[in-house]
Protein backbone atom coordinates (compact mmCIF):
# COMPACT_ATOMS: atom_id res chain seq x y z
CA UNK A 1 0.00 0.00 0.00
CA UNK A 2 1.24 3.39 -0.62
CA UNK A 3 1.47 6.28 1.24
CA UNK A 4 -0.88 8.89 1.82
CA UNK A 5 -0.08 12.51 2.88
CA UNK A 6 -3.68 14.43 3.53
CA UNK A 7 -4.50 17.78 4.74
CA UNK A 8 -7.18 19.02 6.78
CA UNK A 9 -6.96 22.85 6.62
CA UNK A 10 -10.35 23.06 9.14
CA UNK A 11 -8.23 21.07 12.22
CA UNK A 12 -4.84 22.74 11.01
CA UNK A 13 -3.64 18.86 10.41
CA UNK A 14 -1.00 17.20 8.00
CA UNK A 15 -1.33 13.23 8.48
CA UNK A 16 0.01 10.45 6.69
CA UNK A 17 -1.82 7.00 6.41
CA UNK A 18 -1.26 3.75 4.30
CA UNK A 19 -4.92 3.35 4.27
CA UNK A 20 -6.20 6.60 3.06
CA UNK A 21 -10.20 5.72 3.27
CA UNK A 22 -10.22 4.32 6.25
CA UNK A 23 -7.99 7.51 8.33
CA UNK A 24 -10.46 9.68 5.89
CA UNK A 25 -14.11 7.97 7.40
CA UNK A 26 -12.04 8.54 11.34
CA UNK A 27 -11.40 12.10 10.43
CA UNK A 28 -14.63 13.00 9.63
CA UNK A 29 -16.22 10.50 12.30
CA UNK A 30 -14.12 12.28 14.73
CA UNK A 31 -14.31 15.67 13.93
CA UNK A 32 -16.82 16.97 10.98
CA UNK A 33 -18.43 15.26 8.38
CA UNK A 34 -18.09 18.19 6.47
CA UNK A 35 -14.20 18.31 6.75
CA UNK A 36 -12.16 18.32 3.09
CA UNK A 37 -9.67 16.31 3.07
CA UNK A 38 -6.91 17.39 0.74
CA UNK A 39 -4.19 14.69 -0.66
CA UNK A 40 -0.81 16.88 -0.94
CA UNK A 41 1.23 13.63 -2.15
CA UNK A 42 1.38 9.69 -2.48
CA UNK A 43 4.65 8.03 -1.87
CA UNK A 44 5.51 4.86 -3.29
CA UNK A 45 5.60 1.91 -0.84
CA UNK A 46 9.09 1.12 -0.92
CA UNK A 47 10.15 4.85 0.91
CA UNK A 48 9.43 3.30 3.89
CA UNK A 49 8.32 4.83 7.33
CA UNK A 50 10.75 6.85 8.21
CA UNK A 51 10.80 9.02 4.62
CA UNK A 52 6.92 9.33 4.80
CA UNK A 53 6.86 10.59 8.43
CA UNK A 54 9.89 13.12 7.11
CA UNK A 55 7.37 13.92 4.26
CA UNK A 56 4.83 14.84 6.36
CA UNK A 57 6.51 16.87 8.43
CA UNK A 58 7.73 19.16 5.61
CA UNK A 59 4.15 18.94 4.56
CA UNK A 60 3.80 20.20 8.11
CA UNK A 61 6.39 23.16 8.32
CA UNK A 62 5.07 23.90 5.04
CA UNK A 63 1.79 25.28 6.72
CA UNK A 64 3.06 26.64 9.60
CA UNK A 65 1.43 23.92 11.60
CA UNK A 66 3.00 22.60 14.93
CA UNK A 67 4.58 19.29 14.40
CA UNK A 68 2.92 16.27 15.86
CA UNK A 69 3.79 12.71 16.45
CA UNK A 70 6.23 11.66 13.41
CA UNK A 71 4.62 8.40 11.74
CA UNK A 72 7.04 5.92 13.14
CA UNK A 73 5.56 6.81 16.58
CA UNK A 74 2.97 4.66 16.20
CA UNK A 75 1.97 2.49 18.68
CA UNK A 76 2.67 -1.16 16.35
CA UNK A 77 6.48 0.18 16.03
CA UNK A 78 6.65 0.95 19.55
CA UNK A 79 6.33 -2.42 20.40
CA UNK A 80 7.82 -5.84 19.83
CA UNK A 81 6.26 -8.56 18.30
CA UNK A 82 6.62 -10.53 21.48
CA UNK A 83 4.39 -7.46 23.67
CA UNK A 84 2.09 -7.01 21.30
CA UNK A 85 1.49 -11.37 21.27
CA UNK A 86 1.36 -11.21 24.57
CA UNK A 87 -1.48 -8.33 24.98
CA UNK A 88 -3.34 -10.07 22.49
CA UNK A 89 -3.24 -14.03 24.98
CA UNK A 90 -4.30 -11.81 27.76
CA UNK A 91 -7.04 -10.03 25.79
CA UNK A 92 -5.30 -6.66 25.49
CA UNK A 93 -4.89 -6.57 29.32
CA UNK A 94 -1.09 -6.55 28.75
CA UNK A 95 0.56 -2.99 30.89
CA UNK A 96 1.98 -1.60 28.11
CA UNK A 97 5.45 -0.03 29.23
CA UNK A 98 4.56 3.59 27.42
CA UNK A 99 1.16 3.89 28.60
CA UNK A 100 2.47 4.11 32.31
CA UNK A 101 6.49 5.47 31.97
CA UNK A 102 6.45 9.19 31.92
CA UNK A 103 9.97 9.14 29.71
CA UNK A 104 8.18 6.69 27.16
CA UNK A 105 5.42 8.34 26.64
CA UNK A 106 7.30 11.34 25.88
CA UNK A 107 10.24 10.09 23.59
CA UNK A 108 7.41 7.94 21.81
CA UNK A 109 4.84 11.16 21.79
CA UNK A 110 1.87 9.08 23.89
CA UNK A 111 -0.46 11.36 25.78
CA UNK A 112 -1.88 14.40 25.85
CA UNK A 113 0.52 16.39 27.35
CA UNK A 114 3.07 15.31 24.93
CA UNK A 115 0.52 16.82 21.77
CA UNK A 116 0.67 20.25 22.22
CA UNK A 117 -1.71 20.63 19.15
CA UNK A 118 -4.43 19.17 21.24
CA UNK A 119 -3.54 21.11 24.48
CA UNK A 120 -3.58 24.65 22.33
CA UNK A 121 -6.41 23.82 19.78
CA UNK A 122 -9.86 25.44 19.58
CA UNK A 123 -11.30 22.24 20.29
CA UNK A 124 -9.41 21.76 23.70
CA UNK A 125 -10.86 25.15 25.05
CA UNK A 126 -14.55 24.07 24.28
CA UNK A 127 -13.58 20.68 25.37
CA UNK A 128 -12.26 22.04 29.04
CA UNK A 129 -15.13 25.22 29.11
CA UNK A 130 -17.91 22.58 28.28
CA UNK A 131 -16.64 19.91 31.31
CA UNK A 132 -16.13 22.75 33.68
CA UNK A 133 -19.86 24.58 33.55
CA UNK A 134 -21.28 21.06 33.69
CA UNK A 135 -19.04 20.43 36.81
CA UNK A 136 -19.99 23.96 38.48
CA UNK A 137 -23.72 23.49 37.72
CA UNK A 138 -23.40 19.97 39.64
CA UNK A 139 -21.52 20.93 42.46
CA UNK A 140 -19.97 17.93 44.24
CA UNK A 141 -21.65 15.75 41.47
CA UNK A 142 -19.09 16.78 39.59
CA UNK A 143 -19.36 15.69 35.73
CA UNK A 144 -22.33 13.35 36.59
CA UNK A 145 -25.62 15.08 34.99
CA UNK A 146 -28.93 15.13 36.22
CA UNK A 147 -32.37 16.17 35.09
CA UNK A 148 -35.68 15.95 36.25
CA UNK A 149 -38.83 14.10 35.17
CA UNK A 150 -41.32 17.01 34.18
CA UNK A 151 -44.48 14.52 34.96
CA UNK A 152 -43.60 12.96 37.75
CA UNK A 153 -41.13 14.82 39.14
CA UNK A 154 -38.04 12.03 39.67
CA UNK A 155 -34.29 13.24 39.82
CA UNK A 156 -32.04 11.16 38.20
CA UNK A 157 -28.89 10.76 36.37
CA UNK A 158 -29.66 11.90 32.62
CA UNK A 159 -27.93 9.22 31.04
CA UNK A 160 -30.66 6.84 32.82
CA UNK A 161 -33.60 8.83 33.07
CA UNK A 162 -34.70 8.95 29.50
CA UNK A 163 -35.57 5.16 29.33
CA UNK A 164 -38.22 5.68 32.00
CA UNK A 165 -39.34 9.06 31.93
CA UNK A 166 -39.78 12.47 30.00
CA UNK A 167 -41.86 10.76 27.12
CA UNK A 168 -42.02 7.38 28.42
CA UNK A 169 -43.15 8.54 32.36
CA UNK A 170 -46.54 6.87 33.13
CA UNK A 171 -46.93 10.03 34.69
CA UNK A 172 -47.43 11.25 31.63
CA UNK A 173 -50.85 11.74 30.28
CA UNK A 174 -52.37 8.80 28.10
CA UNK A 175 -48.96 6.68 29.29
CA UNK A 176 -50.87 4.90 31.95
CA UNK A 177 -53.91 3.95 29.62
CA UNK A 178 -50.66 2.66 26.98
CA UNK A 179 -48.83 1.04 30.07
CA UNK A 180 -51.58 -0.87 31.51
CA UNK A 181 -52.26 -2.26 27.58
CA UNK A 182 -49.42 -3.41 26.82
CA UNK A 183 -49.04 -5.15 30.23
CA UNK A 184 -52.41 -6.94 29.34
CA UNK A 185 -51.23 -8.02 26.50
CA UNK A 186 -47.96 -9.23 27.35
CA UNK A 187 -50.16 -10.99 30.45
CA UNK A 188 -52.16 -13.04 27.68
CA UNK A 189 -49.09 -13.86 25.64
CA UNK A 190 -47.50 -15.93 28.27
CA UNK A 191 -50.25 -17.24 29.50
CA UNK A 192 -51.20 -18.66 25.92
CA UNK A 193 -47.84 -20.07 25.66
CA UNK A 194 -47.47 -21.90 29.23
CA UNK A 195 -50.98 -23.73 28.31
CA UNK A 196 -50.98 -27.39 29.66
CA UNK A 197 -50.29 -30.00 27.56
CA UNK A 198 -53.57 -32.10 26.80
Amino acid sequence: MAYTIYHISEIRKVGCTKDFDRRSFQNRKTFSKNITIEILEVLDESVGDQSAGDAEWEWTDHFGYPRRNHYTQRWDTVLTNEQLSEGGRRGGSLRLPHRSDPELRKKHGFGFENNSWYNSSEKHKEDAARGAKIAASNKRLGMQTQSQCPYCGKIGQTSVMGRWHFDNCKSKPGNADQAAKRSEEMTKVSHSRFKPRS
